[in-house]
């Protein structure tokens, strides 16, 4: 009886921490909107840190030369909400957390494509909560600034 208590409270606690998390990345995007990533010549740059910017190495591909296939199978592996989303999920970075609880370990990741982007271009491997501040921060501007075709489009590189 206690543990299922003790399992409860912890459970409320995550998601009580998790919904403030989120409801301030969303007031966040209200008041701070504007440019956040900006591409310049060869370069793809975040903006609110300027250090961070990498080359763009890239051939550019026409979105209707990337196979529709590895367009579905990518969205359906890696991302379902792809399309329905603004670079983040809520439902399952919770989801994540939740079981996690549940089975004290890892069960997935909560990671959408365009967040695994911002990881790849913009930021380290180490695991922690600035980190995926961080993460949903350019995920979000990715988006805003390039959509998913263009994401599309690099990730095919």
């Amino acid at each position: 009886m206690i543990f299922y208590e003790t399992k409860k409270t912890i459970l409320y606690f995550l998601f009580k921490v998790s919904s403030d998390f989120f409801v301030g990345v969303l007031i966040y995007e209200q008041f701070f909107p504007g440019k956040k990533i900006l591409i310049q010549q060869d370069r793809l740059i975040y903006l609110p840190d300027q250090k961070k910017s990498v080359p763009l190495e890239l051939e550019w591909v026409l979105l209707s030369e990337i196979p529709e296939e590895w367009i579905f199978y990518t969205v359906q592996v890696e991302d379902k909400r792809f399309y329905s989303h603004r670079g983040y999920s809520i439902s399952d970075i919770h989801s994540s957390l939740i079981s996690s609880v549940l089975f004290f370990r890892k069960i997935r990741g909560a990671s959408t494509i365009t967040q695994q982007l911002a990881r790849t271009l913009f930021l380290s491997r180490e695991k922690s909560l600035s980190r995926k501040w961080k993460e949903i921060q350019i995920a979000s501007a990715l988006e805003d600034e390039l959509g998913k075709n263009t994401i599309f489009r690099i990730l095919y590189q």
